[in-house]
This record gives C-alpha cells, sequence and structure tokens, in this order.
C-alpha cells in the first residue's frame, strides 16, 4: 500500500504522419513495505513517423530520472527478501567455523558473528539514468506483427549506509560506508507477434510471441568506506565487471469470452561472465477467471465484480555477475520458483474493493554476499568478500487490500484503504558450500544450523547482578544450561531471546478530495511483532562482558551505592542524565504517521499550452 504524491507536465502532436511528445514529472511516495520517503523526477522526449497507413512505425525515444529512496531495513513482504535483512541485522545467529565448532573470538572469548558485528540503521540511495531506444515496427498482416527494438542505458547510483557496531573487545564507534556504482548497457530486441479472434457464439483470442534479446552490461564500482573508530580510514577499490546474455523466449496466451484470460512463457537464458557462462530455463504459468464477466453471478447485483487468479513462475541468479574479469570458476546459481493465488471482488457498484493473495516463494541455493570491514588485532582494517550458500529458503505470506469510499456525495470524497502483510521465512535445509571472490578473505565461513531458524535472537538470557567468581564486584548473571546464574559467558546458554521479524505489517492510508480542487492524505504505518537488538545509544558499556548493552536501573543502583560503574566503560556520560533503556533487546513495534499532505488541483485551461496546475505541502 503506497501513498505517492505526483505532478506532471506534458505536451504532445501530430502532423502529416510525424508524432512527438516531452513530458516531466515528479513525484513522492510513501509505503508500508517498497518506499519510504522516496522521490523522483524524470523527463521524456519521443520522436515518431508513420508509413504506409501506419503499417511501418518508428519511434525513437529519450530518457532521463534521478531519485532518491530510504528503505526501511525491516521491511518483509513478498517483493523483499526479509530473511537477508534478518541475519545482516542479528548479530546473535550462531556461526560455526569450517569443523562445524562454534566459532569463538580469540580476544575477548565471546561467541559471537564476526560477520555481523555492524547493524545498518540506515540505506539512503540516489540514482540517475539516462537511456535511449529505437523501436521499428511491421504490420506484416492482420494477425502478425514484426518489432525490432534496441537502445543503450546509462546508470550511475551512489548509496549510502550507515552503521553502527559492537562485538566485545573491538567497539566500533557509528561510521559510514559510500558506495558508488556507474553501469553502460546495450541491447537490441527482435521479435514477432501473433494475435487472432475467432468465433460466432463465443469469443475466442490466441497470441503468441517468439523474442531474441541481446545484451551486454559492463560495471564500474568505486567505492570506499569512512570508519571512525581508532583513526580514520579510508579505501578505494575499483572494480569492473562484464555481462553478456543471450535469452531466447516464447510464450502463447488465450482468452475465452473476456473471461478466462490464460498464458504461458518459457525463457532460455545464456549468461556470459567474464571468463564463464551458465545457462538457465525458467517457466511462467499464469490464469485469471472473471466470474461476473461469464454471467455466474448475475443474480447477486450486489457483488459488482469478482476474479480469481493464480500463477506459478520460476527466476534464477547468478553470483557471477559480480565477480572480477579475471575469475573463472563454476559456482551454483540460486533459482526461486514462487506459486501465487488470490482473488480481487468488488462490492456496491466498486465502492468497496478487497484484493487477498497467498504467496509461496521457495529459493534453493540462497546465496548470501557479504562485503565488510573487519578489525584485526593490529587495528588496522580489512576487506572480505565472501559468498555463503544457506541452502533452501521458503518465503511464504499474505497480503491483503481493502478500498472502501466512505464519503461518495455532494462536495467531498473520502476513500479509505488498508493493507495488511504477514510474512514468514523458514530454513527448509542447509548447506555449507563457502565461496570467496577475492584474496582477502576470512577464514571463518558460517555455517547455519538447521535448528535454529535464522530471524530468531539467541543470547545469554540475564537474571540479575551477582557477584563475581574472584572478585568483591558485581557482574551480570546469565541462566546456564542447569539453569544456573553465572557472569561467566562461556557457560552462559544462548537462548532464543526474540525475533528480528515483524510478525505483521500494516497501512492505512486516507484520500480526501472536495469539488473546489483542495485535497489531502494520510497515511499511517504500524509494524508489530519484533524486537530490536540496541547498540545505537550505548551510554555505558562493559567492553569484555557485556557487548552493546545499554544501562541498566541495577547499574544506576551500584553507581549509587559505590560511587562508581565497576568494570564499565562510560561513552559520552553525563551524571544525572543516565539513559534507561532495555536490556540487549528493545520491542520495536510502533504505530505512526508516515505522510500528511494537504493540496489544490485545477484542471481548469490557464492559457492556450496550459491544462491545469497541482500545488501541495
Amino acid at each position: 500500500n503506497t501513498v505517492s504524491e505526483l505532478a506532471n507536465l506534458s505536451m504532445d502532436g501530430a502532423n502529416n504522419g510525424w508524432h512527438y511528445g516531452a513530458s516531466f514529472s515528479a513525484n513522492q511516495r510513501n509505503g508500508i513495505i517498497r518506499y519510504s520517503n522516496s522521490r523522483q523526477f524524470s523527463g521524456n522526449v519521443n520522436l515518431g513517423k508513420s508509413f504506409l497507413k501506419d503499417r511501418i512505425k518508428i519511434n525513437t525515444r529519450l530518457f532521463g530520472s534521478s531519485y532518491n529512496t530510504k528503505s526501511p531495513i525491516y521491511s518483509g513482504g513478498r517483493n523483499s527478501f526479509s530473511l537477508l535483512y534478518c541475519t545482516r541485522l542479528n548479530p546473535t545467529w550462531p556461526v560455526y567455523d569450517e569443523n562445524g565448532d562454534p566459532f569463538i573470538e580469540p580476544v575477548s572469548f565471546i561467541i559471537s558473528n564476526p560477520i555481523d558485528l555492524f547493524r545498518n540503521i540506515s540505506n539512503t540511495n540516489q540514482i540517475t539514468n539516462w537511456a535511449s531506444n529505437t523501436q521499428f515496427e511491421i504490420q506484416l498482416s492482420k494477425a502478425l506483427k514484426m518489432l525490432v527494438q534496441g537502445g543503450y542505458h546509462a546508470y550511475s547510483g551512489e548509496s549510502k549506509k550507515k552503521y553502527s557496531g559492537s562485538g566485545g573487545y573491538f567497539y566500533l564507534q557509528p561510521f559510514e560506508w559510500d558506495y558508488s556504482e556507474e553501469k553502460s548497457v546495450g541491447n537490441v530486441n527482435p521479435s514477432l507477434q501473433f494475435e487472432k479472434t475467432f468465433g460466432t457464439k463465443h469469443s475466442h483470442k490466441i497470441g503468441g510471441t517468439l523474442e531474441w534479446d541481446y545484451l551486454r552490461t559492463r560495471n564500474w564500482f568505486d567505492s570506499y568506506t569512512y570508519q571512525t573508530d581508532y583513526s580514520n580510514f579510508l579505501n578505494t577499490y575499483p572494480e569492473e565487471y562484464r555481462k553478456e546474455i543471450n535469452a531466447f523466449q516464447s510464450g502463447i496466451s488465450y482468452s475465452f469470452d473476456n473471461a478466462i484470460f490464460v498464458d504461458a512463457k518459457l525463457v532460455y537464458e545464456h549468461l556470459n561472465f567474464s571468463n564463464n557462462y551458465t545457462t538457465h530455463l525458467l517457466p511462467a504459468f499464469n490464469i485469471k477467471w472473471d466470474l461476473k464477466q461469464m454471467g455466474i453471478l448475475k443474480n447477486l447485483a450486489f457483488i459488482s465484480s469478482l476474479d480469481l487468479h493464480g500463477g506459478y513462475g520460476k527466476s534464477a541468479y547468478s553470483i557471477l555477475q559480480y565477480a572480477p574479469v579475471d575469475y573463472a570458476t563454476k559456482i551454483v546459481s540460486e533459482d526461486r520458483q514462487e506459486y501465487v493465488f488470490g482473488a480481487m471482488i468488488g462490492l456496491m457498484g466498486g465502492r468497496i474493493n478487497l484484493n487477498v493473495d497467498y504467496y509461496n516463494r521457495v529459493t534453493n541455493n540462497v546465496l548470501n554476499s557479504v562485503r565488510t570491514v573487519l578489525p584485526n588485532y593490529n587495528y588496522t582494517y580489512i576487506y572480505f568478500d565472501s559468498y555463503f550458500n544457506w541452502g533452501s529458503v521458503s518465503n511464504k505470506g499474505i497480503e491483503a487490500i481493502l478500498s472502501v469510499d466512505l464519503i461518495n456525495k455532494g462536495a467531498i470524497r473520502w476513500n479509505s484503504n488498508i493493507c495488511f502483510a504477514a510474512n514468514e521465512n523458514l530454513l527448509n535445509w542447509p548447506e555449507t558450500d563457502e565461496y570467496y571472490l577475492y584474496w582477502h578473505n576470512y577464514e571463518n565461513g558460517t555455517r547455519i544450523s538447521s535448528d535454529k531458524p535464522l530471524y530468531y535472537y539467541y543470547m545469554p538470557e540475564f537474571e540479575k547482578f551477582i557477584n563475581h567468581e574472584y572478585d568483591f564486584y558485581l557482574m551480570p548473571g546469565y541462566y546456564t544450561m542447569n539453569n544456573d546464574l553465572t557472569a561467566d559467558l562461556h557457560q552462559a546458554e544462548n537462548r532464543e531471546q526474540g525475533t528480528i521479524m515483524p510478525k505483521y505489517e500494516l497501512g492505512w492510508n486516507n484520500h480526501f478530495t472536495m469539488k473546489n480542487g483542495f485535497f489531502a492524505d494520510l497515511f499511517v504505518r504500524a509494524v508489530v511483532g519484533h524486537n530490536i537488538y540496541n547498540i545505537t545509544n550505548v551510554e555505558l558499556m562493559n567492553v569484555g562482558y557485556v557487548p552493546a548493552n545499554n544501562i541498566l536501573n541495577e547499574v544506576i543502583e551500584i553507581k549509587e551505592e559505590y560511587g562508581e560503574y565497576p568494570y564499565f566503560y562510560p561513552l559520552d556520560f553525563n551524571p544525572g542524565n543516565e539513559i534507561k533503556q532495555g536490556y540487549f533487546l528493545e520491542d520495536a513495534s510502533f504505530v505512526r504517521i508516515e505522510n500528511l499532505s494537504v493540496g489544490y488541483e485545477s484542471n481548469q485551461v490557464l492559457a492556450k499550452y496550459f491544462k491545469g496546475f497541482k500545488i501541495y505541502l
């Protein structure tokens, strides 16, 4: 569910077989899953010519855009693989070395994830691209049409990611990672399209396509990381990647009385990545049944429409598209199969509309890429780039959107939309494959246990402060496997303490319009049923024993009794202004207003070339 404010300026015309046009648009979007404060500016210019009574057409288009996005990192849903977010935000899931033993940091002796020492607290992208495209169309007969199109696409993007870090002995101050990329793409796409309608008593329409796509891509990365810990750190590493795709596609479609629609597609891909290649065979199938159009519900006047739909599709992805030009090895491809079933119903002449979809996406050979900075024990830094095969993961859930015209009389119209989403990611079976693309890799890979879901927090369960075994001062006490208390993290049991995945996501969008041109939008968003590992607002920290915990009431009491914080390291601490927050995990559920806007829109012709305007705040 997305609330959007769109402003357009466009012109078009035609004369003696020529047609031309230009447009400019500005768009701002806020959504429950896909968008968060997204702004886009785009422009388009096109010029075309037709011959022989429109049987031959040539059209050229030039397009440019610039947009920014700020992604909510906790988002789930069918279109964002939330399991990836879970692991990157969760520094507590079990990590094993190449022998299958728990990995232990050699200095602080704390079992932790060496990959996820950092928590991504924001992700902002600025993208600029322009593209040119030329299309040549010939109508060979009434039923057969040939298209040939090709073009060039240039892309540049910059990503800013903010992190804060923890990790026992290596407490890392927040830092930013700036990442830039340039990409150029050339493509050509000839196709044949067939469509024929026949029948007297019933209408039958059959169609088909035969298509070849050739695409060649060159990527150029020039990224750097700015690290503020023991010293400022800057590293640049320009890299070049090349990709070539040959794809052959055939499809067929059929419709019956404009009520039953069926289409099927088969794609064969041959992909070259520098010195290697891989192939994919990708089928897809969709069906839609309009019960109202067929007359089945003609006696139910309050039902204005009812559609049932379902589909299956397979896609593939290979990590080799990010491999350097001199990298050559055969690596498994990730394949994804998705099943979707849903229904859409309209009531009371369309004043009430409900759309419900259930989806189940199964991904085999889930390939997780890791690139980050790790401190070594001489206070210098290294990069490592690794790919880990997580095995088979399922992502299933339900999404529902209810749209209601609450007021649609007189001078006021009020349309309200409610979006509901529930999502679950499960690890079906694990793999232990591990791939390194660079020489500066890390010796310990991530091994995942199938009996420990990735989206749960596993950590020692704190009970209270207890006396240290050998000293007089107090230390945090954790439960062992025997339910005893210990201050030694080696003896503490990692228990399930919470989940990083939202259980439910909700959006409520309201659009108010008046006949005099004024309008207003109100968008409320809620995320319910997950926790965060709190390492961003640390006031005090135990360097060796309690990584990244905020100050407790018990610690305040200890200070008042002893006049100091025993064995705790103060970070920007102001006496009398202690921040009291939860221990390790906090409830991350929230309800907030994402967007509130008011404006005025006029469709009156103001001048010869101006058909209207829109302003909003």
